[in-house]
């Protein structure tokens, strides 16, 4: 899942309006940005299959340390911790809700994925498999991508035109964003991919920011 995981994080922001979008933004997306560093030093594994599933080319057969289930739980428990410490104004709520953003990552995995999310470090693996079908995949993740939306559009208000607009813009680079990674050639190999999906979670969470910065909370 990509688009997706982002509707838990606008949502997460009409729920604790202390915590700025972009934190969730990162929040959501922490364990892909630390799988895509472990995959290009070499501590887990994946490779490109093409047409390895309708949705998806990536064969993720070694991802223990950032998509377990007992993983996700030590994930949300650091993101908890450090972020009551570092952003002690955001309240308990505030930590609370970037430790259930980086937790969403995998529930909603579970539901695109095939078998490859370990419960422990080295066990059983689940998915639901949706990414077998390119249509319902899609549709699952733009729902939440909108679903998300439509509170953070409920719990904020413009503070300027741009503001008007702004959302829609983010909206719409996420949406080019997966329209990209469906429809471009999948890359040669995991190497060169584990880079490019970094920088666009970092450049997801500047743009994050900019929307933000244009919207007042409420």
């Amino acid at each position: 899942m990509f688009v997706g995981h982002y509707g838990p994080a606008l949502a997460g922001k009409a729920v604790a309006k202390s915590v700025k979008l972009w934190h969730l933004f990162l929040a959501v997306q922490i364990v892909d940005v630390f799988w895509a560093i472990f995959i290009m030093v070499g501590i887990e594994q994946a490779r490109i299959v093409p047409g390895f599933l309708e949705a998806s080319h990536l064969d993720l057969y070694h991802m223990p340390y950032t998509h377990s289930l007992v993983a996700t739980l030590v994930w949300m428990l650091a993101g908890f911790l450090f972020y009551r410490f570092v952003r002690p104004g955001a309240g308990l709520l505030g930590a609370v809700i970037i430790a259930l953003a980086i937790g969403s990552h995998w529930l909603t995995d579970l539901v695109v994925h095939t078998r490859d999310l370990p419960l422990l470090i080295d066990g059983p693996k689940v998915g639901f498999g949706l990414w077998e079908s390119l249509l319902w995949s899609q549709v699952v993740e733009v729902g939440l991508l909108l679903l998300g939306l439509w509170l953070y559009l409920r719990a904020t208000s413009p503070k300027s035109l741009l503001g008007r607009f702004s959302p829609w813009l983010l909206f719409g680079f996420l949406l080019l964003l997966q329209a990209y990674n469906h429809l471009a050639p999948p890359p040669m190999d995991i190497l060169a991919m584990a880079p490019m999906a970094l920088l666009s979670y970092l450049l997801l969470a500047g743009a994050a920011a900019l929307t933000d910065a244009t919207r007042d909370n409420g």
